[in-house]
Parts: C-alpha cells; structure tokens; sequence
C-alpha cells in the first residue's frame, strides 16, 4: 500500500505512515464521499514517465492515462517516479538508494580540477551541469568565461609587412593575437577585436588585410582564399558571430 498523504510505499497492516506520521485510513478531503454513501478514492502523487508531469492517481488502479500528453502508464512506476524526483531516494526491499545525483559542491570541485589541469573541454561539461542545477551559480558561470578565453576560434598564417615576414594570425573571444617571429626578437601584437579597423583588397596572389588601430595599422598578407576567409571570419566575429569550432591554447 501507499500513503494517502505523501504517496510513500508502506506494509499492507501499517497503521500510521513512517514517513509523513500521518494515520492511514480516509483521507479528511474523502469524507464527503463516505457521508453521501459514495465511493471512496484515495489518490497519491505521481510522476508521468514521459512528460514528467506530476499526477494525482488512483493507486488500487494498474494503469492510467496522463492528463497532461496523453501517454499511458503503469501507476505503480510513476508513483515511485515522483518519490525520487521529490526525495532522490529510492526504497527497494527496505534498503535506500541514493539517486540523487552529485551535488553542485562536487560538480564543481571537479570542474575545478579539469580546468587546472587543462582539460578545458571536459571542465565545461561539469560546469553546465552546476547551470542546470543552478542557473545562478556564479563560480561556475566565472569558470566557463576564464575558458572561454581559451579558445581559439581560428589560426592562419601569411606574411607581415613589406619585407615578406612570417606572420600568424589567431583569433580568439574579443581578441585578435598577432605573432612576427624573427631571428632576434618576436613581433607580438594584442589588437581588441572590437576596436580594429579591418580593411582588406584583393591583389593578383595575394589577399591584403590591414588591421587598424589607434596607434598605428599592422599590413597582413594571405594567398586570396586564406585573407578571404580569415577577413570574414574577422568581420564576423566582431559582430559578435564566432565559429562554431574552436581548439584551445
């Protein structure tokens, strides 16, 4: 038998409910019922197995119906259903099994620990599942955007300047990364996306694309379908439209 009051599984003989405390018997809302000499219908709580809704259900019945989607279902199970989505505790044969999932201080200890060591793309996961706990929770919201500015949404090399020098391109969140290696030093320029100016023109090899800033404008040269395409993806992103791929530095 089940509780007339918060729908938990009880021995057949018991007396009062070694959950809630309440007697079992005929619920005060049924009493009516008896009075007018009709039919006494105690429901429990349950939870549809396929939308998830939660039911009021006639636990003397096998089966019933949603009233929400319509599914058939089998009481019993979604009786048992609703225990766990209210307690995360399930009773099977008088032992208790935790189904209740890891907790957000967990999630994000772990979350902590891929992130520490690098492994950006499994922290992520754990930190959108603390989100999905809670929505909220602003250590896991400061975690997915210190990652974010791992990414690297594209990396294209070409040639700086007028001399012909080897030059990389990267692009990440709000940042564009330029890298000029020479034998003595290296030619590293940090441009804000947003506050370039980017200006690209076609010439018979080569695509040339000028990144200009407040200080001074950094000439970029690509084979036409590199500086076309890393010109776009640039005008893009600074819409706020980045590519869906992305590696991590």
């Amino acid at each position: 038998m089940f509780c007339l009051y918060c729908g938990k599984s009880l021995p057949d003989d018991a007396v009062f409910c070694t959950y809630c405390g309440k007697k079992q018997g005929v619920k005060a809302e049924d009493s009516a019922s008896l009075n007018s000499g009709g039919p006494s219908i105690h429901f429990v709580p349950a939870k549809c197995p396929s939308c998830g809704a939660v039911l009021s259900v006639d636990p003397s019945k096998k089966t019933a119906s949603c009233e929400h989607c319509g599914s058939a279902f089998i009481i019993d199970r979604a009786i048992r259903n609703y225990q766990v989505k209210m307690d995360g505790d399930l009773n099977v044969d008088k032992a208790v099994i935790n189904v209740s999932g890891p907790s957000v201080e967990n999630l994000l200890k772990r979350a902590g620990d891929l992130e520490e060591g690098r492994e950006f793309e499994r922290a992520l996961q754990y930190y959108d599942q603390v989100l999905d706990i809670d929505a909220a929770n602003e250590e896991a919201k400061a975690g997915i955007q210190r990652i974010d500015r791992h990414k690297i949404f594209m990396t294209v090399s070409g040639t700086w300047g007028f001399g012909g020098k080897k030059a990389v391109l990267t692009l990440k969140r709000d940042l564009i990364i330029i890298d000029c290696p020479t034998k003595k030093t290296n030619n590293h320029f940090e441009i804000p996306l947003r506050s370039a100016k980017i200006i690209g023109s076609s010439g018979l090899y080569f695509y040339h694309v000028t990144l200009r800033t407040q200080k001074e404008d950094i000439p970029l040269s690509f084979l036409n379908l590199n500086g076309r395409f890393a010109c776009s993806i640039l005008q893009d992103a600074q819409k706020g439209n980045y590519p869906e791929k992305y590696t991590f530095s």
